[in-house]
C-alpha cells in the first residue's frame, strides 16, 4: 500500500501513523562552531532583580540576586541569543536533533493550523559550549507577512536532565523600525525601547496569535506593520530584530565579548567535544565541565567585592543593630578589633597562597563565625599546603609576642589587649581538629597518608565539633561537625578510587602544573560513574568537581619525615609560645584570668578528695571539743601518724587523716587530755597547734574547681546565705547532713535566708546610681571648702534620702507575691523595732544584728526558725549540734572556689563535711592547707 510522504520531517502525514524520519548522527556532531559565528559571555549579574526572578524558581532567586550584588557571574544562558548574528548559526532540518524536534512539532503543527507557512521552517542552531547551553529556533512566517511566528527550546546545563525552557513567540515588524514581540515565555528579558514587547506566559500558539493580532489592530498609524511575506523577507525580519535585541544587552553590560583567555577555554572544550566524538569517549559533557573549572578565573574586583559585603554583613550581624553581645560601645570597639586580628590573619593565608601560584584566591568574612580565605592548587605539595595553613597563624602568634612584651615593659594597656586576643585567636587556631589551621597541618603531615587514617581523623573531629555544642553551646560547631560527618562518604570514595588509581601505575608525575591529564581524567570518571555512590552521580559538574578533587587527592605528596618533623617541631612550638605567652600577658594585664591564675598560684597546696579522709573515735560528741592540728610533709608519714594516735584515744576523743594532716579532738575541759595528745604529736612532728574554737589556733583554706559556671554559682550562693548571715542565728550550714534531710525543705529555707538578706539591703544603692554621684559630689565640695554647716545639711539629707528608699523597698517587698521572697520572712522582719532606721549606704550588718534585743525578739526568732536554726536548748545548740558549723568567707574566680581561712566549730566533723560536699557538687582537684599561726593573719598575704 502506498503511503502518502510526510510534508516536513517535523511531522508525519495526519493518519499515516508513520513516524518522522530520524537522521543518523554522530553523538557529539553539533559541537562545532559556524564559519563567520560569534558568540558573547553572557554576565548575570547584569541582569535585572526582575530578569532573575522570571529566570529562577523561588526557593532559589535569593542565591541569584546574593551573586548580582556581588558582581558574580552565574554560569547559564539567557533566551536572547548570545551572538554577534543569527545568520551563521541557520541549519538545515537534519541538523536538529530528533528528541529537538519532537518537542518542538506540536507547537509548529499548531501555528500551521492557525494560517503559518505550511513549509519547511526556518532553523537555527546555536551550540554555546563555553556558556553551556544549547538553544534551537524553528520560525514560521504567515503568508501575508504580519508576523513571524518563532518556536523556541532551550537547554541548560547537561547531563541527564538539563533545565529546558520551550515557548512560542510572534514578531512582526512596523514602519517606525521597531517590532511587536508576543512571547509565552516565563524567563524574558527586558527589550529596547523599539520593541513592544506582550507577555503571556505560557500562552498556546492560539492564544498568542489572538493577543497579537489584537496588539496589531491597536497600533497607531505611524507604526504600521511592515509585511515581510517571503522566506528570505523572514530571515530579515529576525535578523533585524535581532540586533536591536543584542545591542541593547550589550549596552547594558548583559552579553560581553569574549576575552582571549574565553576562546581559549572555548576552543579546549570544543577540542573535548572533538576528540569524544572521534574517539568514541562517552563522557565529553563532563570533561567539558572539567575544563570550564579549571580555566575558572576570579577578577580582584569580585574578590574586593565580596571581601567588602561579607565584611559589612560580619559587622552588621556582630553588632546586630545595636542589640546583642555587642550592644555596649567597649563590645563594639572589640568587633572592630577582632575583624582586624581576623584580616590579618586571612591576609597571611591570601598572600601564602599567591606565592604558591594558587588560582582563584578570594578573602572573605563568615557572619557570626570568622574569615576564611580560598584557592585552588590541585597538585601543590604537601609541605605547601602546611606552610600556607601555618602561614595564618603565626604571623598573628609573632606580633601578639611582640606588643605582648612591648606592652607589659610601657605598662600599655591597649597594646596587652591586642597581644591577648591575637595570642588566643592565633593559638587556638592551631588546636589539631578541623576545619582549623592546626587540624589541616596535621591531617596533611600525618593522616592524608592513607585515606582510611583520614576518614577516622574527619570522623574525630566532627565528634569533638558536636561535643562542644553540648558543652559550650553554639550552633556554629554542630553545623560544622554535621557537615564534617556529611562529607566522610566523599572522603572515603575520594581516597578509595585515588588509591586504585595509583596501584595501577596512573598516578601524577611530581609537577606545578594545574591541568588534569585527560586520560587520567577519564579514567577518574570512568570509575566515578561506575560507583554506587549516589552522591557522586548528582549531575555534571558535580562529577567534575569529584574529578578534581580526586585529582587533587591522587596528586597529595605528603612531606619526608625529616620536613615532616621540622613543619611538626613548628606547629607544637607555636602552640606552646602563644599558651605560655598569653597566660603571661594575661597575668600582667590583670581581669579575671589573670586573677584566675594568681589565686590558683597562692592557693593550698596539699590535695584532697573524700577518699583520702578517713576517722575513728566519737563522732557526736556531747561537749565542746578542742583539735590538736599536725602537718606532715608525705601521706605516708600522716597515715603512721594517724595510727599511731587512735591506739590512746578517751571517751569524747576522735583521730582523723585528712589527707596530710592528722586531726585529734579531745574535749575542751580536758586538760590532762590536752597535755597527753600534744607530748604524743610533738614526738611525729614540729607543724602543729591546738584549734580553739571561736578563740583561735588552726586556719583552714581550700580551693576547688567547679564542673561549670551554674554550679560555682550555686555553690557560691549557698555559701554566702550562711556566711553573711549572723553568727547569732546558729544556721545549718548547706554542707551539714541536716541539709539533705527532706524535713528541713531546704529550697524554703534558703529562699528564706535569700529573703533576709534582701530585706537587710533594702534602699541601698551603688556609688554608680547618678544621684548617689552627685550628692557625693557635693559632699566631697563641702569638705573641700571646710564648709560644715552645709556638709551636716548634705549628711542629713543623704540619711532622708536612704531611709526613703529603704522604706519604699520595705513597702515593695511587703507586697510581693510571685514566689521570689518568703512572705513569713517579710511579716516578722516588719514587726523589728527600728528596723526601717539606717544612718548611712555604709550600714553594718552585723553592727545591728548583734544587739541582744534584737535577738531576744520573737519576731526575729521566728526568722530564724524559717532559715533552718541548729537545734538549740535554752538558747543554745544542743550538745553535737554544731559540729558541723564553721565560718569564713569564699571568692571565686571563674570556675575556681577558694575558701580564705575557715574556722570550725570541730575540725574532726566540719572538714569533712565541707569537702565531700564539694564533691557531691562535681567539685574536683580539691587542694587545702591547715595554717598554724595568728588568728586575723590577712588572708590575702
Amino acid at each position: 500500500m502506498d503511503t502518502v510522504a510526510p510534508s516536513t520531517p517535523f511531522e508525519a502525514a495526519p493518519g499515516s501513523g508513520v513516524a518522522p524520519p530520524q537522521p543518523v548522527l554522530a553523538p557529539h556532531a553539533n559541537f562545532s562552531m559556524p564559519p563567520g559565528g560569534v558568540l558573547y559571555k553572557v554576565d548575570s549579574s547584569r541582569a535585572t532583580f526582575g530578569e532573575l526572578w522570571r529566570d529562577s524558581r523561588p526557593s532559589t532567586v535569593w542565591f541569584a540576586w546574593i551573586a548580582k550584588l556581588l558582581r558574580t557571574r552565574l554560569p547559564g544562558s539567557v533566551n536572547d541569543p548570545n551572538v554577534e548574528s543569527l545568520r551563521p548559526f541557520e541549519v538545515d532540518e537534519p541538523a536538529v536533533p530528533p528528541d529537538v524536534r519532537a518537542r518542538v512539532a506540536p507547537m509548529l503543527r499548531d501555528l500551521r493550523s492557525l494560517g503559518f507557512d505550511a513549509g519547511r521552517p526556518i532553523c537555527h542552531a546555536i551550540i554555546d559550549l563555553f556558556n553551556n547551553s544549547r538553544t534551537w529556533l524553528c520560525s514560521l512566517p504567515r503568508p501575508d507577512g504580519r508576523a513571524v511566528a518563532r518556536v523556541m527550546l532551550r537547554r541548560e546545563g547537561s547531563g541527564a536532565r538539563p533545565k529546558t525552557h520551550l515557548h512560542c513567540e510572534l514578531l512582526s515588524a512596523l514602519s517606525d523600525g521597531g517590532f511587536l514581540w508576543s512571547t509565552g515565555a516565563k524567563a524574558t528579558l527586558e527589550a529596547p525601547e523599539a520593541i513592544r514587547l506582550r507577555r503571556q506566559v505560557g500562552a498556546s500558539p492560539a492564544q498568542l496569535c489572538a493577543s497579537h493580532e489584537r496588539e496589531l489592530a491597536n497600533l497607531p498609524s505611524a507604526a504600521a506593520v511592515r509585511p515581510a511575506p517571503s522566506p528570505e523577507d523572514a530571515k530579515d525580519l529576525l535578523e533585524r530584530h535581532h540586533l536591536l535585541v543584542r545591542d541593547f544587552d550589550l549596552q547594558r553590560g548583559l552579553f560581553s565579548p569574549m576575552s582571549e583567555a574565553d576562546q581559549q577555554v572555548a576552543a579546549s572544550i570544543e577540542t573535548t567535544y572533538a576528540r569524544a566524538s572521534t574517539e568514541g569517549f562517552a563522557f565529553p559533557e563532563i570533561m567539558a565541565e572539567i575544563e570550564r573549572l579549571q580555566h575558572k578565573k576570579s577578577s580582584w574586583v569580585g574578590g574586593a567585592v565580596v571581601l567588602v559585603i561579607s565584611l559589612l554583613m560580619f559587622l552588621w550581624l556582630g553588632i546586630g543593630k545595636g542589640t546583642g553581645a555587642f550592644a555596649s560601645k567597649e563590645a563594639r570597639e572589640m568587633l572592630l578589633l577582632l575583624v582586624a586580628i581576623l584580616f590579618f590573619h586571612e591576609l597571611g593565608h591570601y598572600v601564602a597562597m599567591r606565592v604558591f601560584r594558587y588560582r582563584n584566591v578570594r578573602m572573605f568574612f563568615i557572619p557570626l563565625f570568622g574569615a576564611a580565605v580560598s584557592g585552588t592548587h590541585y597538585s601543590a605539595p604537601g609541605w605547601k599546603k602546611v606552610v600556607v595553613a601555618l602561614m595564618g597563624p603565626l604571623p598573628g602568634i609573632v606580633v601578639g609576642a611582640g606588643l605582648g612584651i612591648a606592652g607589659i615593659v610601657m605598662h600599655h594597656a591597649f597594646m596587652m589587649k591586642v597581644a591577648l586576643m591575637l595570642l588566643i585567636l592565633n593559638g587556638s587556631n592551631l588546636l589539631p581538629v578541623l576545619p582549623l589551621d592546626g587540624g589541616r597541618v596535621v591531617q596533611t603531615l600525618l593522616f592524608a597518608r592513607h585515606y582510611a587514617v583520614d576518614v577516622a581523623f574527619r570522623l574525630l573531629a566532627a565528634v569533638a565539633l558536636i561535643a562542644l555544642t553540648v558543652f559550650l553551646g553554639g550552633r556554629i560547631y554542630m553545623a560544622l561537625g554535621i557537615s564534617m560527618l556529611l562529607s566522610v562518604p566523599l572522603v572515603w570514595q575520594r581516597g578509595r578510587i585515588a588509591t586504585e588509581l595509583r596501584r595501577a601505575g596512573m598516578g601524577p608525575q611530581p609537577s606545578d602544573d594545574q591541568r588534569i591529564p585527560p586520560e587520567l581524567a577519564r579514567a577518574i570518571i570512568t570509575r566515578v560513574m561506575s560507583g554506587t555512590s549516589k552522591s557522586l552521580k548528582q549531575g555534571n559538574r558535580a562529577v567534575a568537581q569529584t574529578t578534581l578533587a580526586i585529582y587533587e587527592t591522587l596528586c597529595n605528596r605528603p612531606p619526608g619525615w625529616l620536613a615532616t618533623l621540622g613543619l611538626g617541631a613548628v606547629h607544637v612550638l607555636a602552640v606552646l609560645l602563644a599558651l605560655a605567652l598569653g597566660i603571661f600577658v594575661a597575668i600582667a594585664q590583670g581581669g579575671p584570668l589573670a586573677r584566675f591564675a594568681r589565686a590558683a598560684a597562692q592557693g593550698p597546696r596539699q590535695s584532697i578528695s573524700p577518699t583520702d579522709i578517713v576517722a575513728v573515735g566519737d563522732h557526736q560528741p556531747a561537749v565542746a571539743r578542742k583539735t590538736v592540728v599536725a602537718n606532715f610533709a608525705k601521706s605516708a608519714e600522716a597515715r603512721s601518724a594517724y595510727i599511731a594516735l587512735s591506739q590512746n584515744l578517751g571517751p569524747g576523743e576522735a583521730v582523723e587523716r585528712f589527707g596530710q594532716t592528722v586531726l585529734l579532738a579531745f574535749p575542751a575541759a580536758d586538760e590532762p587530755a590536752r597535755r597527753r595528745h600534744l607530748a604524743d604529736v610533738e614526738r611525729l612532728t614540729k607543724d602543729f597547734s591546738v584549734d580553739v574554737p571561736q578563740r583561735g589556733g588552726a586556719r583552714f583554706r581550700l580551693n576547688c574547681i567547679a564542673p561549670d559556671d551554674a554550679t560555682a554559682a550555686l555553690i557560691q550562693a549557698q555559701v554566702d546565705e550562711y556566711t553573711r548571715l549572723p553568727r547569732e542565728l546558729r544556721l545549718i550550714p548547706p554542707w551539714s547532713p541536716a541539709a539533705s534531710d527532706p524535713q528541713t525543705d531546704w529550697p524554703r529555707c534558703r529562699l528564706a535566708r535569700q529573703t533576709y538578706q534582701r530585706l537587710e539591703r533594702a534602699g541601698r544603692v551603688g556609688p554608680a546610681d547618678p544621684a548617689q554621684k552627685e550628692l557625693g559630689s557635693r559632699i566631697r565640695d563641702a569638705v573641700r571648702s571646710g564648709d560644715t554647716a552645709e556638709l551636716e545639711r548634705l549628711r542629713a539629707e543623704q540619711t532622708q534620702r536612704m531611709q526613703e528608699r529603704r522604706h519604699d523597698e520595705l513597702e515593695r517587698l511587703r507586697t510581693l507575691h510571685d514566689g521570689s521572697v518568703d512572705p513569713v520572712v517579710v511579716e516578722n522582719y516588719l514587726r523589728l523595732p527600728a528596723q526601717s532606721a539606717a544612718s548611712s549606704d555604709e550600714y553594718d550588718d552585723e553592727a545591728s544584728d548583734s544587739s541582744p534585743l534584737r535577738f531576744n525578739n520573737p519576731a526575729y526568732q521566728a526568722i530564724a526558725a524559717r532559715m533552718a536554726q541548729i537545734p538549740l536548748v535554752n538558747g543554745k545548740p544542743a550538745p553535737g549540734a554544731a559540729r558541723f558549723s564553721s565560718y569564713g568567707f569564699m571568692s571565686r574566680e571563674g570556675l575556681l572556689l577558694t575558701f580564705h581561712y575557715w574556722t570550725f566549730e570541730d575540725d574532726v566533723e566540719g572538714a569533712p563535711a565541707l569537702v565531700r560536699w564539694l564533691a557531691d557538687h562535681g567539685c574536683r582537684s580539691m587542694h587545702y592547707d591547715f595554717h598554724n599561726g595568728n588568728a586575723f593573719a590577712n588572708p590575702f598575704e
